[in-house]
C-alpha cells in the first residue's frame, strides 16, 4: 500500500512507458529520409527509449501534474496539423504586409517537410547541429517523432528590413502533434521574426511537444518575438535553445497566455566572445491554468552578457512558476549577467513560485539575480479610484503597466495591441 501511495504522489504522466502507436509512427516517419537526418532521429528515439517519463522528483517537473493527460489515447495520424501562415510585415505602423518577392535573395521561409523535398542537404546540414534530443525525455521524443516543423535559412550578409511573421496553426484536438523548428542565421545578418503558436478551440484534450532550435552566425543579430496562446483543453511541453557565435546578439521576449498546462524550457547559449543576450518574458495563468517556465543563460566565452526579465500575473486558481538560472564557465571571463522575476497574485486563490539561481565558476564576473512577489498595491489602486476610474478598470491598467516593459518590446504595433487585448480578456474573465 505505501509502495502504491508512493509512485503515485510521484507521478507526473499517466502513462509509464512509450505508447506501443508512438513506436509504429516513428518507423513510418523514419522512411524517406536523408541519412543523415534518419540517423540522427534513430539516436533521438533511443534516448527516448532508454530514458523515463519525468517524476516530482525531477526539480523542473516536481510542480507540475499531467497525469489526467491521457497520452496513449490521443491521435498521432492525419493531417500533420502544421498549419504555416507566413506574412512580411513592414514596422511602420498600419502599413500593409509585403509580397513575399521582397525577401532578399537566397532567404528561405518555409516547413521542413517542405524543404525535405526540394533541398535535403540543406536540411541535413543545419539538423546536424542539432543537440536538443539531449535536453531530456521530451526533446528526445519532439526530436524523433516531428511530423514537421518550421524552417527558416537567413544567407550571411543579408539585412532585412521588415518582420518576417509566421503563424502556427495546429490542430490539437485530442491529438499528440510534435514539430522540430530550425532557425538558421548566417553571419553578419540582421533579422526580425515574430512567431505566433495557437491552437483552435476544441473540446478535446491534446498534446503539443515542441523543439526550436536557432543559430547565430558570427556578428548576426536576430530580434526574436514569440506568443503562444493554446486553447484552454491543450497541454504544450516544449524547448527553445539559442546558440549564439561571437558578437552575435539577441532580443527574444516571450509570451505565455494560453494551454490547460504549459511547460516551457528556454536556453540560451553564449559561445562565442562578445555575445549579448536580452531575455524579456510575461505570462498570465488564469481560470486553474499552470505555466512553468525553465530559464537557463549559459555563458561560455570571455566578455558575453546577458539580461533576463520575466514578468507573471497569477489569479483565479492559475499557477506560476519559474526557475532560473545562470551558468558562467571558468573561461568566460569578463561575463555580465542578470536575471529578474517580478509577480502580481491578483486573489488568494492563485499560486506563484519563484527560483532564480547562479553557478559562477569564473572570478572576473558581475552577476547577480532578483525575484518579486507581491499584490496590487492599495496606494495606485485608491489613486486611480479617486480619479473615477472603477476597481476592475484601474486593475487592469495596473496589470497592463506591469507587463509594458516586456510588451512594448514587441517589433510590431499590432502585436503590441493584440497582446494587450489579450490581457484585458483575461482580467474580464476573472
Amino acid at each position: 500500500m505505501a509502495e502504491h501511495l508512493s509512485r503515485n504522489i510521484n507521478q507526473i504522466f499517466s502513462q509509464p512507458a512509450i505508447p506501443e502507436k508512438w513506436e509504429a509512427l516513428f518507423e513510418e516517419r523514419l522512411s524517406n529520409l536523408p541519412a543523415g537526418l534518419k540517423s540522427q532521429r534513430t539516436e533521438a528515439w533511443k534516448l527516448a527509449r532508454r530514458s523515463d517519463f519525468p517524476t516530482r522528483k525531477d526539480e523542473s517537473w516536481r510542480w507540475m501534474d499531467y497525469s489526467e493527460l491521457p497520452l496513449a489515447d490521443l491521435e498521432i495520424r492525419g493531417k500533420d496539423s502544421l498549419g504555416l501562415q507566413f506574412q512580411l510585415v513592414p514596422t511602420a505602423m498600419d502599413a500593409a504586409p509585403r509580397n513575399w518577392k521582397n525577401l532578399p535573395e537566397g532567404v528561405l521561409v518555409t516547413s521542413v517537410k517542405g524543404l525535405l523535398s526540394r533541398q535535403p542537404e540543406l536540411v541535413e546540414k543545419t539538423f546536424s547541429r542539432s543537440r536538443i534530443a539531449l535536453e531530456g525525455k521530451f526533446a528526445q521524443l519532439a526530436s524523433a517523432l516531428a511530423g514537421d516543423g518550421l524552417f527558416v535559412y537567413i544567407p550571411k550578409n543579408t539585412a532585412l528590413e521588415d518582420v518576417i511573421q509566421v503563424r502556427l496553426n495546429l490542430d490539437l484536438d485530442r491529438k499528440a502533434v510534435w514539430t522540430h523548428s530550425i532557425i538558421w542565421i548566417e553571419a553578419n545578418t540582421q533579422a526580425a521574426i515574430e512567431l505566433d503558436w495557437m491552437s483552435a478551440n476544441s473540446g478535446g484534450q491534446g498534446l503539443h511537444n515542441g523543439a526550436l532550435e536557432v543559430f547565430l552566425g558570427e556578428g548576426a543579430h536576430l530580434h526574436l518575438d514569440e506568443r503562444q496562446h493554446f486553447s484552454a483543453a491543450n497541454w504544450n511541453i516544449s524547448h527553445a535553445d539559442v546558440s549564439l557565435e561571437a558578437d552575435a546578439g539577441l532580443e527574444w521576449n516571450l509570451a505565455v497566455f494560453g494551454a490547460k498546462s504549459s511547460k516551457n524550457f528556454v536556453k540560451v547559449d553564449l559561445k562565442g566572445k562578445g555575445s549579448d543576450a536580452k531575455l524579456k518574458g510575461v505570462m498570465f495563468p488564469e481560470r486553474g491554468q499552470v505555466v512553468n517556465l525553465d530559464t537557463r543563460q549559459n555563458h561560455w566565452d570571455v566578455s558575453t552578457s546577458s539580461d533576463l526579465i520575466y514578468k507573471s500575473v497569477a489569479a483565479n486558481q492559475g499557477k506560476s512558476i519559474w526557475h532560473g538560472m545562470i551558468y558562467v564557465d571558468p573561461k568566460a571571463q569578463q561575463t555580465d549577467a542578470y536575471q529578474s522575476n517580478k509577480n502580481l497574485i491578483l486573489d488568494d486563490s492563485a499560486e506563484v513560485k519563484t527560483n532564480p539561481g547562479l553557478e559562477i565558476l569564473a572570478d572576473d564576473v558581475k552577476c547577480s539575480h532578483g525575484a518579486t512577489v507581491g499584490r496590487i498595491d492599495d496606494t495606485e489602486l485608491f489613486y486611480l479610484q479617486a480619479r473615477g476610474i472603477p476597481e476592475n478598470e484601474a486593475q487592469k491598467l495596473i496589470v497592463e503597466g506591469f507587463y509594458n516593459q516586456v510588451l512594448e518590446s514587441y517589433r510590431l504595433e499590432s502585436t503590441r495591441e493584440s497582446l494587450r487585448e489579450m490581457l484585458v480578456e483575461k482580467m474580464e474573465e476573472l
